[in-house]
């Protein structure tokens, strides 16, 4: 390898490094390029960089599918988590809206009994799409209390989805992520197979703060994908690779906050084409 093309792996490295991909990923996406230019010697500088587009491009695109919803038994149980300020309670707005396209039949559960305002706002977007919510009716309620009951009324009106909405909830405020911990534990006590999915939200604008929050969640209570929200104003968009690749988790779509009604599926050419936008200037 010579010196030109040795300095140029160096910028490329640093390049993916603040573009927040994990530095064991970049260390992958390197061994495949100086491999590469070890067997082709006169391997361009525009052709490197294509390398490095198909390598993230491969590398996301295993991650990118859709909730699993027709092939379990019904209903299908979503639990829903993620910090204060991830846009949690909106997404899950989205995602009713969503799933309601296709379809399908709700119920939600407003179990997070915390933050004020936040059972109004979650009804208003149920009952706006004439499905069944489910909240707080007494004081001795508690959210693992609200679950179960929302289970069994999901299950006795034939719904198709069932959605636990959890309280927004630092990863290091210990009693709020032990109750996050009994609410799947007494659904794992009426079924092993629920919930089907524990989806984290995460704002992707927040960088490596949000591979914390995802090791947090995922240590504690086992995630099993993220939906990405303000994809629109993550200049650095490589922190859901990270966490995808890091846990080996799903993405299940990102949500662009002038899109009120909306979450997408993650595009792979569209996501490295946000990665690599400011490549060239390297060259």
């Amino acid at each position: 390898m010579n010196e030109e093309s040795l300095v140029f792996l160096e910028k490329i490295e640093e390049y993916l490094l603040k573009s927040n991909i994990h530095i064991d990923i970049v260390k992958e996406i390197m061994n495949i390029l100086a491999n590469k230019v070890i067997k082709n010697q006169q391997i361009t500088k525009k052709e490197i960089i294509k390398l490095v587009e198909n390598s993230i491009k491969q590398m996301i695109s295993k991650y990118t599918v859709d909730f699993d919803i027709e092939n379990v038994e019904k209903p299908y149980v979503m639990l829903v988590c993620g910090i204060n300020g991830s846009g949690k309670t909106t997404t899950i707005g989205k995602m009713i809206n969503l799933l309601n396209d296709y379809g399908w039949n709700l119920l939600v559960a407003g179990c997070d009994t915390y933050r004020a305002g936040a059972e109004k706002q979650l009804r208003d977007w149920v009952q706006d799409k004439q499905n069944d919510f489910i909240s707080i009716e007494k004081e001795t309620d508690t959210p693992s209390k609200i679950a179960v009951r929302a289970y069994n009324m999901a299950k006795t009106k034939n719904k198709d989805i069932l959605i636990v909405d959890t309280s927004g909830r630092l990863q290091n405020n210990q009693d709020l992520m032990a109750e996050l911990l009994k609410i799947k534990q007494k659904l794992k006590e009426i079924s092993i197979k629920i919930p089907n999915d524990v989806v984290l939200i995460i704002d992707s604008s927040c960088g490596y703060n949000a591979l914390e929050q995802a090791k947090m969640y995922n240590d504690l209570i086992g995630i099993t994908g993220i939906i990405a929200t303000k994809i629109d104003i993550a200049k650095k968009p490589g922190i859901i690779l990270s966490i995808c690749k890091k846990f080996n988790i799903k993405i299940f779509g990102v949500c662009n906050g002038e899109e009120k009604d909306k979450i997408n599926s993650l595009d792979p050419q569209g996501f490295v084409d946000a990665i690599l936008c400011d490549i060239n200037k390297i060259l």
